[in-house]
């Protein structure tokens, strides 16, 4: 906690990641300036929300998640850059998968084909946001 505290008074800017065994302390880590806190609570949850709805998804940290959505129509032959994700959703794109071809990390000139999946990760309103704008 006093990590936290201390790092965030040092650099604001940075984005602080941390980790509770108890999860009392969860509250009192991001009083103390950490953006993201993954607790057993939230492992345990999430593990038991994707089961339920019978979907892959990667827990990073309390409510930032990991997911694969295929490339919507309207982004299909567009560039990275040119897509504008992270503006339009708050979703950053990790990978590109084409088909038969292993995933790779795309740079802002990477096309995004059709076909294709994208793997992005954000939060849970990040996530509904990219649903909604993008109707996939």
């Amino acid at each position: 906690m006093y990590l936290s505290l201390y790092c965030r008074r040092l650099r604001p800017e940075l984005q602080i990641l941390s980790r509770s065994t108890s999860d009392r302390n969860v509250s009192t880590l991001y009083r103390a300036g950490a953006d993201v806190v993954l607790s057993y609570a939230s492992m345990g949850s999430n593990a038991m929300v994707n089961m339920l709805r019978q979907r892959e998804m990667l827990l990073l940290g309390e409510g930032l998640d990991v997911f694969k959505v295929p490339i919507p129509a309207e982004l299909e032959g567009r560039t990275l850059a040119g897509a504008n994700i992270p503006s339009a959703t708050r979703c950053n794109v990790l990978a590109v998968i084409d088909e038969g071809h292993p995933a790779r990390i795309p740079d802002a000139n990477t096309l995004l084909p059709r076909g294709s999946q994208l793997i992005l990760v954000g939060n849970l309103e990040a996530e509904s946001a990219f649903f909604k704008c993008y109707h996939v």
